[in-house]
């Protein structure tokens, strides 16, 4: 997925999100394995955050869509699976509970989600991210 940068406004400070032309699959397939676990979780988006004063200090961020249940846990299961499976970058996560939030809008236009539960509980994953 390459695709130009885009702006969006985070509280008070200004962020910039952009699409991830090589995602890390080692972390993501772990990931996959986690949501799978989790009924809650809909769909999961990958991207690059940074600030525009400094764009080569990037990370990732995966945004969640889940419904708003069992959240900590999540966040704190997929916070041991970065530990255990680190991504060649610092890695975050954000839980949405709504299909209208701009943020996970954004993340849809990069691309299609690294997760959908709709793959069930098989894992799967776009042509992009899979393991060669």
């Amino acid at each position: 997925i390459s695709n130009p940068e885009q702006d969006t406004v985070e509280g008070d400070r200004m962020r910039a999100f952009q699409g991830v032309a090589t995602p890390p699959a080692a972390t993501l397939q772990s990931l996959w394995v986690l949501f799978s676990r989790h009924p809650t979780v809909q769909r999961a988006y990958l991207g690059y955050c940074s600030s525009p004063d400094d764009p080569d200090a990037r990370c990732y961020l995966i945004v969640v869509r889940m419904e708003n249940r069992d959240t900590e846990r999540l966040v704190r299961e997929s916070a041991q699976v970065m530990h255990e499976v680190p991504p060649d970058l610092a890695m975050d996560l954000i839980t949405v509970f709504d299909d209208s939030d701009n943020l996970l809008r954004l993340f849809a236009e990069f691309g299609p989600p690294v997760y959908d539960q709709a793959w069930g509980g098989r894992v799967v994953a776009p042509d992009s991210t899979r393991l060669t």
